[in-house]
């Protein structure tokens, strides 16, 4: 699926968040055979600043990953890079739930100045009573300057009782580096959909 995109932000009550983004993602999957399925992302997006934002930046965003599964067990690959403009200004994300990006820890809510680079792998498996387990580990520099920023590991396991109800249990754990502290985090969460 190709899809093109613009942002266009402007905010009366947080002018440097205010910017103009416009980008395109290529999204897809493809049958190896009945057993292995390959799927893909690539995008890219340009940003300046937009609307009364005294800034005067632009930035780059990137993202690349290739993962497979085959069976009951997933595996796969990504570069995310959020740019930064003379490790001044990073690509920012001020609308976006910026929980589910970056690792779970939220070390990353806000892009530092000297931007993200996020390497990462994931490994999943459907364990026995239909128990998905899911674990990812991302590897965190500064687009800017190359400096380590720590590294993170996220772990989910969620199981769906019945149509309605549903569970999930979820941990990270961030070593913190460049000035960023370590944390842990931890989360249990019960479902019910109407």
């Amino acid at each position: 699926v190709l899809t093109a995109y613009g942002y266009i932000l402007d905010f009366n009550n947080a002018t440097a968040a205010s910017s103009d983004t416009f980008g395109a993602s290529l999204t897809g999957s493809y049958p190896i055979n009945d057993a292995f399925k390959l799927n893909y992302r690539a995008e890219y997006a340009y940003q300046t600043e937009g609307g009364n934002n005294a800034l005067d930046y632009d930035a780059d965003y990137y993202h690349l990953m290739l993962g497979g599964a085959y069976e009951r067990f997933t595996l796969g690959a990504g570069y995310e890079v959020l740019g930064s403009s003379g490790g001044a200004v990073g690509f920012q994300t001020p609308l976006a739930t910026a929980h589910a990006f970056n690792g779970w820890a939220d070390a990353f809510l806000a892009t530092p100045g000297v931007g993200l680079e996020d390497v990462y792998l994931t490994a999943g498996v459907k364990l026995p009573y239909d128990v998905p387990l899911k674990v990812i580990y991302h590897y965190f520099q500064a687009n800017s300057g190359g400096s380590e920023l720590g590294n993170e590991i996220d772990v989910i396991v969620t199981k769906k009782f019945t149509k309605r109800i549903g569970a999930l249990a979820k941990y990270a754990h961030y070593s913190g580096d460049g000035g960023f502290a370590s944390r842990d985090k931890f989360w249990f969460q019960v479902e019910y959909n109407f």
